[in-house]
């Protein structure tokens, strides 16, 4: 007996307000067998990189056939084009712009089809919740196999709006980057991925007034001091042993981050 299909979340709704639950609704009410998961609803309002970036990293612990759906769209109403993504046995419904594509930096995409979902559902019955109206009743029928990708319109070759997030850069000694976002812990995502990083232990990390060095753990730096860590999405993370390295340094993000030898 095949698992029940499984719909993971992902918005910069928060959780104060009532619109995640109402997108759970219209899922279950097409199909009530449908799992959904909650994979973020912190990411910051219109960050539409940062959505596709904890998308992009997450997916892979996800079994195969979930259908993803990511809800950061500042251009709500619009005609911004909203995408199906396929690849790795994974299907993601999310909007063209910048999600998708920062999204497609971390996943083996196979097909890109652009929704034509006025054919499919008509006018939504409100421009300003395309969640509740769009994403989440094709995203049932997705996970329930009433459709396929290639019902839902025509395949593209690439997403039209590039991710708004940096790419790190060389430099004669080592990597520039810069800081993405904090986490709630008060950790500082940086977008230096583990394999750009200078090769060595002998490491030095530059970032505003301060300078520190890399650490397997939190745990091995002293407490309240800042330190470099290869966080679990494989990326370079600066934090603060019993501390918040946000308030520490006084960092936001955008702010550059390099990482030299010694």
């Amino acid at each position: 007996m095949p698992a029940p299909a499984l719909v993971s979340l992902t918005t910069d709704f928060g959780s104060d307000d009532p619109f995640v639950g109402i997108m759970k609704g219209v899922i279950l009410a097409r199909d009530p067998t449908v799992r959904i998961v909650d994979l973020c609803h912190g990411v910051p309002a219109g960050a539409v990189g940062i959505g596709g970036l904890w998308l992009g990293r997450s997916w892979r612990w996800f079994p195969a056939g979930t259908v993803h759906v990511a809800v950061v769209d500042p251009g709500v109403g619009t005609d911004r084009p909203l995408l199906c993504l396929c690849g790795a046995d994974h299907r993601f419904l999310v909007p063209d712009n910048g999600l998708a594509a920062e999204v497609c930096r971390h996943l083996p995409v196979e097909a890109v089809y652009q929704v034509d979902w006025r054919e499919r559902l008509g006018e939504p019955a409100n421009h300003t919740f395309h969640g509740r109206d769009v994403f989440a009743p094709i995203a049932a029928d997705l996970a329930r196999g009433a459709v396929i990708p290639d019902d839902l319109g025509p395949r593209i070759q690439h997403c039209s709006v590039d991710s708004p997030l940096p790419l790190p850069e060389r430099s004669a000694r080592g990597v520039v980057g810069q800081i993405l976002v904090p986490d709630h812990f008060g950790n500082l995502l940086t977008n230096i991925p583990a394999d750009a990083m200078p090769a060595g232990t002998a490491i030095s990390i530059r970032t505003g007034d301060a300078a520190f060095g890399l650490a397997r753990t939190y745990a091995a730096a002293p407490p309240g001091q800042p330190v470099g860590v290869i966080n679990s999405f494989g990326l370079l993370e600066i934090a603060c042993p019993n501390g918040h390295a946000a308030r520490l340094l006084g960092l936001s993000p955008g702010a550059p981050v390099r990482v030299e030898r010694d």
